[in-house]
């Protein structure tokens, strides 16, 4: 299966088609270098892939899947299980990870996750279905969302100004900074701001903080699995807020 190109607003931008090679230095937007260095890490999992050298894109894999809420990695993590690709073979992660994946609603997602239920044994998809609650808890649109606004709200605080009152919300997120580690490997934070500067690509450009705030929190409501209560998030925020602030 290749990666298709999917363009979707914020978290839900779900397929990154690998681009040529970028270079990654200082100079240009600080959101272009987040959006080159998500294109980096998928275009060198993907090859990694490709070459077989599995231990390689298995750890790129995980990042991406993890840390930026990539579903097309977290069903390749499904399939590398599943044949036993760096990893010994399991089924229940397989299935597990197929259903981390299949929570976009991306059809050949899902139907992946479909056929992997109906060829496991009763005792195997109820251990895969427990092993999926926990990742989507941990990985899940619903956190990826919470994360990322998190990460906005925190970023709005680190504005000139903001001291005073004015939390930036009006600034575009391609203002917002982006580090690259001396091996060239992008922080969760740097590829965060990378899938926020994806929507430009969806004609949202440039996305201003509010905006995407709203979107976040649109993703938040649908997606909102139960585990965490709104009201224990907001005393959270609201508590960092108060910090940064200070």
């Amino acid at each position: 299966m290749y990666r298709p190109n999917f363009v979707l607003m914020i978290i839900l931008l779900t397929m990154h088609a690998p681009a040529a090679r970028s270079q990654l230095g200082n100079s240009g937007s600080a959101n272009t270098n987040a959006v080159q260095a998500l294109q980096e890490i998928v275009l060198q999992a993907d090859q990694a892939y490709e070459n077989q050298d599995f231990n390689k894109a298995f750890k790129l894999y995980q990042r991406l899947a993890k840390d930026a809420g990539d579903e097309f990695s977290q069903y390749r993590l499904a399939v590398m299980h599943y044949l036993g690709q760096h990893v010994e073979q399991d089924v229940v992660s397989a299935y597990a990870w197929s259903a981390l994946a299949a929570e976009s609603g991306i059809e050949q997602f899902s139907q992946f996750n479909r056929k992997m239920a109906s060829a496991l044994k009763h005792e195997q998809l109820e251990a895969g279905t427990r092993m999926a609650q926990d990742l989507i808890q941990q990985y899940g649109i619903f956190q990826q969302a919470w994360k990322t606004r998190k990460l906005l709200r925190q970023e709005k605080f680190s504005c000139t100004g903001s001291r005073v009152g004015n939390t930036c919300a009006s600034v575009s997120t391609q203002d917002f900074s982006c580090s690259i580690g001396a091996e060239r490997t992008p922080s969760e934070r740097c590829l965060r701001i990378g899938r926020m500067g994806l929507s430009a690509v969806a004609g949202a450009f440039p996305l201003e903080v509010k905006q995407a705030e709203q979107a976040l929190e649109a993703l938040m409501d649908r997606y909102n699995p139960g585990k965490v209560t709104m009201g224990e998030l907001q005393l959270l925020e609201d508590h960092e807020d108060h910090q940064a602030q200070e």
